[in-house]
């Protein structure tokens, strides 16, 4: 319970944070943030190309301490930021790139994603699945991403799900068994397709798409 509390408190830090914070944090504004999964660490954007992580000072939720600087990857504005349960960050950026960053080392560790797209957008949207072994983005050329990590390679590549949108896609997110995904548009629609990969998930039942095994099928 006491734990749970923790992570309430943490939450606060952006969430309901007062001015002050946010200005300590980044006078010209946060663009985007995502928290780790035990939420003692926080990743955020302040308005430009960096990433900023900061870590809460012992048990005071309201004290933080900035412990990395993500550079020299990004050359425009940092869009969006997911963590996953793997404890890797994934962040995307108007300059059309999708990176995954691993710790590992005790450093932040980048490698580009590779996206099979001919249309350069900015990103709009990054999240990853509930295991933390598959990612989902999306950009301003009406495009939806699905991606993953390829051990045979050593790399992390995304192919477009060819969701029928006519407008720039705002956002994405998965089901809770990542089978399927959500996109909402500016041409005024929201549109829920599967995105099931053979490699890495399972046909467990669980939760509404959970017995789905197709790819790219409009639900």
């Amino acid at each position: 319970e006491n734990q749970n509390k923790q992570k309430d408190k943490s939450c606060i830090f952006l969430i309901m944070a007062d001015k002050h914070l946010l200005r300590k944090l980044s006078p010209e504004g946060i663009t985007c943030h995502a928290f780790s999964p035990a939420r003692d660490q926080v990743a955020v954007c302040p308005n430009s190309s960096e990433i900023h992580i900061y870590k809460v000072l012992g048990a005071d939720p309201l004290k933080w301490r900035k412990t990395d600087v993500l550079t020299d990857q990004h050359t425009d504005l940092v869009s969006c930021l997911d963590w996953s349960a793997k404890n890797e960050i994934i962040s995307g950026s108007h300059d059309t790139n999708v990176f995954v960053w691993t710790f590992k080392e005790d450093a932040w560790s980048p490698k580009l994603v590779i996206l099979k797209s001919t249309k350069n957008r900015a990103i709009h949207s990054v999240e990853w699945n509930h295991r933390g072994d598959k990612f989902v983005a999306c950009n301003g050329a009406k495009q939806v991403f699905i991606g993953m990590f390829e051990s045979a390679n050593g790399w992390y590549y995304a192919t477009d799900l060819k969701v029928p949108h006519k407008g720039s896609i705002l956002n994405a997110k998965f089901d809770g068994s990542g089978h399927a995904v959500v996109t909402c548009s500016i041409d005024n629609t929201v549109r829920v397709t599967s995105c099931f990969e053979e490699e890495i998930d399972k046909a467990d039942g669980n939760g509404t798409f959970g017995s789905i095994t197709s790819k790219g099928e409009e639900l």
